[in-house]
């Protein structure tokens, strides 16, 4: 088991848990149902050092929904009150102190009044990955800081080529887009995509120590909300057929969401007007741009 600090979810057990019990919900609508699914599915824990743990996440999150089943509400209080999974700890003394800590608020909540029951929706089937492989949006930049470089209230183009997620995930798939290589002043139309070229999205300096790594053309889009798919920041313009490879694996690829996709496209569109990318002889060589639109 993984542990990276001493909270509630600072390790692999109760963060697996909580994250299967979580989409088993979105599954089922049913917490009750999810449960009974979710105690086959970790059943090997059961009896185990991680049991305890696999209780807290448990009640936990059905007392955030309102609906904290008696028996799972026993079982916690009962590994509370032992110290269950201190031990796991047991190299890290003041992680210990302070994990015992957190499982004793973990007592206080479910020992609490608990919230009015939540309606259970699943916000997967009209949220997280509601574009079509193929669809063309122009972007627009909007932070002033932008400004000085002439990119405020300009545009770019990024299309959805695919979708990917982590190897054996229950999630949902995650859209993977490519954005191209070109700032518009204003709101460009679909046969303009024709010819363009995908934005570099390493800045130079990853070259000169990690040469003959292909530069990253993709970017995987990790939003949640609908509202992180706002039309104000992508406006739709039609879909361009793509044909070949539509599913990626999973890999090392960073996730951006639209908080910080403004940001990493400007950088790297910075950059890339200062740089060039070569490749000679096995490698990817940068050379400094002598003029620059910006």
């Amino acid at each position: 088991m993984g542990i990276w600090s001493s909270h509630l979810y600072g390790n692999d057990t109760t963060t697996d848990v909580r994250d299967s019990y979580q989409e088993l919900i979105y599954e089922t609508l049913d917490i009750e149902k999810a449960y009974m699914k979710l105690m086959k599915e970790y059943d090997e824990y059961l009896g185990t050092d991680e049991e305890p743990l696999v209780w807290y996440a448990i009640a936990d999150l059905q007392w955030r929904y309102g609906r904290l089943m008696p028996e799972v509400k026993d079982k916690a209080i009962y590994w509370i009150d032992n110290n269950g999974g201190v031990d796991l700890w047991e190299e890290n003394p003041k992680g210990a102190v302070n994990f015992q800590k957190n499982i004793l608020k973990l007592k206080s909540k479910i020992l609490s009044p608990m919230p009015k029951p939540k309606k259970i929706i699943n916000p997967h089937n009209f949220v997280h990955n509601p574009w079509n492989v193929g669809d063309v949006y122009a972007f627009q930049f909007i932070k002033d800081e932008y400004a000085c470089y002439g990119l405020k209230h300009k545009y770019v183009l990024l299309q959805k080529i695919g979708n990917t997620k982590p190897e054996g995930s229950k999630k949902y798939p995650c859209s993977v887009i490519q954005v191209f290589n070109k700032v518009f002043d204003e709101i460009p139309v679909l046969r303009e995509i024709q010819g363009l070229k995908p934005l570099n999205m390493d800045v130079h300096e990853r070259f000169f120590f990690d040469d003959k790594r292909p530069p990253v053309l993709k970017l995987i889009m990790d939003m949640y909300k609908k509202s992180e798919y706002s039309p104000k920041r992508f406006i739709f313009i039609g879909n361009d057929i793509i044909s070949g490879k539509t599913v990626f694996p999973w890999n090392d690829w960073e996730k951006y969401s639209w908080r910080y996709l403004e940001d990493l496209v400007i950088e790297c569109y910075i950059d890339w007007q200062n740089h060039t990318l070569k490749f000679v002889d096995g490698k990817y060589i940068v050379e400094k741009n002598k003029y620059s639109d910006v």
